[in-house]
């Protein structure tokens, strides 16, 4: 019996840990959920993060033999597909995109526009492949337009 004006008495339960709520109770609704420890983590490894983002980077885009669909996102929301040669380099694919933005003027100014893959700033004069460079199928090239040359197409 609870007397009042005295906080109720509450023991620990494992089975209900998070605030009355208890995700075995879901009937498998989180399989990977476990209340007293388990291996919810691993799903979370680099590995299968890995192939998460490689299977979203092959979505809804068909992929040619010898090419590589090359997605490049710029910083005002326009959305670019390049379909590269494989053999192409770096430099060359940046200097593609900007003819296809009609923004040849562009080319060589790393001042004012300047483009990253995987957290590293790609070079207008990078000789590396793209193959080597690009690890998954249809890359994502973000174009940082400081001052908004290149415009929304």
């Amino acid at each position: 019996m609870q007397m009042q004006g005295m906080p109720m008495q509450m023991s620990y339960n494992p089975m209900f840990n998070l605030y009355g709520f208890n995700p075995m109770m879901m009937g498998g609704m989180f399989p990977n959920a476990s209340v007293m420890g388990g291996n919810w983590a691993a799903q979370y490894n680099p590995i299968n993060m890995n192939n998460i983002n490689n299977n979203i980077n092959n979505m809804g885009m068909p992929q040619v033999q010898g090419k590589m669909n090359v997605v490049f996102k710029a910083t005002n929301g326009n959305i670019k597909n390049i379909q590269a040669d494989i053999g192409m380099t770096v430099g060359q694919l940046i200097i593609l995109y900007l003819k296809r933005m009609d923004r040849e003027n562009l080319i060589g100014n790393e001042k004012d526009i300047c483009f990253l893959y995987d957290a590293t700033k790609l070079k207008y004069n990078d000789n590396r492949r793209i193959e080597q460079v690009f690890k998954f199928v249809n890359p994502c090239i973000m174009v940082n337009d400081v001052h908004n040359l290149i415009g929304a197409y």
